[in-house]
């Protein structure tokens, strides 16, 4: 839940990719963002996964992805530019997806949430995508949540982020307050029609105070 970037494409020309690196990272130097470049096993075939155990998640194998991950903000998910054997745009967890194959080659997107970070980290990265869209990548398509590379309007971008930060607290608050009996007796999914319910009677409760 949250504002976020979508976008997708293909180099106009795999040989630029060295130089889309360079730029980016002069750029983060520029911004004071971090950056993490990734060229390891670019030449092998991709094969990766995503190991679920008592310990969490596991990533495994090598995504054959060869590009520059940027550390925005603190509050920002990371925005990769990170390309396949192709030249497509991906990510990690995109990837992963592909090669399982519960992710469809042709409609993958690689995303970014900006919901939590400040409007102008929102902005500068829609500013970048439009840059590197134009000099390097031929078909970019961008999906903005936030409407602003649609519509270039700080003003609508703000209103979209507050109004998701309120039902973000409000939706906290109901599930802070809320007392589940017997909570620790619940099976998983028992657990989460209760939280549904409690969501559920919360949204219209508020429903109602705006109609008032």
């Amino acid at each position: 839940m949250g504002i976020t970037i979508h976008y997708s494409g293909k180099l106009k020309d795999r040989a630029s990719l060295p130089n889309l690196v360079e730029e980016l990272e002069d750029i983060a130097r520029t911004m004071e963002w971090e950056s993490t470049r990734l060229d390891k096993d670019r030449e092998k075939p991709s094969r990766a996964e995503i190991v679920h155990s008592e310990h969490g998640a596991e990533f495994r194998g090598h995504p054959g992805l060869e590009g520059i991950v940027l550390s925005v903000h603190p509050d920002c998910e990371s925005l990769s530019f990170l390309f396949d054997r192709n030249g497509n745009l991906r990510d990690v967890v995109t990837m992963v997806g592909i090669l399982q194959g519960f992710i469809d080659a042709e409609k993958a997107q690689v995303s970014v949430k900006t919901q939590f970070a400040p409007l102008h980290v929102h902005i500068t990265i829609i500013r970048l995508l439009k840059y590197i869209g134009k000099k390097y990548i031929a078909n970019l398509e961008v999906n903005d949540e936030g409407d602003y590379w649609q519509t270039g309007d700080r003003g609508i971008l703000a209103k979209k982020m507050n109004s998701l930060r309120k039902k973000i607290d409000s939706l906290a608050e109901a599930l802070s307050t809320a007392e589940i009996e017997n909570a620790g007796d619940l099976s998983e999914k028992e657990l989460l029609d209760k939280i549904e319910r409690i969501l559920k009677e919360k949204f219209e409760q508020d429903k109602k105070a705006g109609e008032d």
